[in-house]
């Protein structure tokens, strides 16, 4: 998989256009301790914003991620043109948007759907200060994602999703591998997660503690309690349920 540079790119155009990080955080409308974030590889710039560190600097955005075509030239790579596609691709306000680069493009949502091999898990810092600032936020993932740190919102992702606490639901085409969440589960693949306040649905089998809700898996469920109805491929291994199991039950 390609390797990142935007923080060592951005941090070397800053400085032949010798502009500080105050300026250039006045010209993307973020904190100056962002741009040092960005610099010292700490965190990314939002992908909404590429399109406008490339154009200051008077460089593709292909050059800002990769260090390669500085200048628009007709050869492979990645295009302002095509940053500009994948942001009208149903992109709402107030969510965070994780995309992988790989093999000199965007791995937009449709190439994601449409079964592309390969993937890499895309690996996410959320610092406790960024979740407390942004309060809710809901997280797209187009790919896989192993994700550190708590997420303030809902989750959806086309592969499979690792996390820490989620606030809200998570969605995910592959497994679901979480701490605590505060909604609902919905996975391709197996759920495996500590306390889930909603109902869990599963491709595959599931491995949770206490599940407020109903469960729903395509092979054996083992959880503690269970709040509502519980259906298995298999079967379903439970401390105490609520309601009637569809399937052979053992306590």
């Amino acid at each position: 998989m390609t390797e990142i540079k935007i923080g060592k790119m951005i941090k070397v155009l800053r400085t032949e256009k010798e502009i500080s990080q105050e300026t250039l955080a006045d010209r993307c409308n973020v904190s100056m301790q962002a741009v040092s974030k960005w610099e010292n590889e700490q965190s990314y710039p939002d992908i909404t914003l590429l399109p406008v560190i490339a154009d200051y600097f008077q460089v593709t955005a292909d050059y800002l991620l990769t260090g390669n075509q500085k200048r628009t030239d007709g050869e492979s790579g990645i295009s302002d043109a095509s940053i500009e596609d994948m942001l009208k691709q149903d992109t709402e306000r107030d969510t965070l948007y994780i995309v992988q680069y790989q093999n000199g493009r965007i791995i937009d949502k449709k190439s994601f759907y449409e079964g592309l091999e390969g993937q890499e898990p895309i690996k996410v810092i959320f610092e406790k200060e960024f979740t407390d600032m942004r309060g809710e936020l809901r997280v797209e993932i187009w790919g896989n994602a192993e994700i550190s740190g708590d997420i303030m919102g809902s989750v959806s992702a086309g592969g499979a999703v690792e996390c820490a606490e989620v606030n809200g639901c998570v969605d995910a085409g592959g497994t679901v591998n979480c701490a605590e969440v505060n909604g609902a589960v919905s996975a391709g693949g197996a759920v495996s997660c500590s306390d889930v306040s909603g109902d869990v649905s599963a491709g595959a089998e599931v491995n949770c503690g206490d599940v407020g809700g109903d469960v729903t898996a395509g092979c054996e469920v083992k959880c503690g309690d269970i709040g509502g109805n519980a259906s298995a491929g298999v079967k379903v291994i439970c401390t105490s349920m609520d309601k009637k199991s569809d399937n052979h039950t053992e306590y």
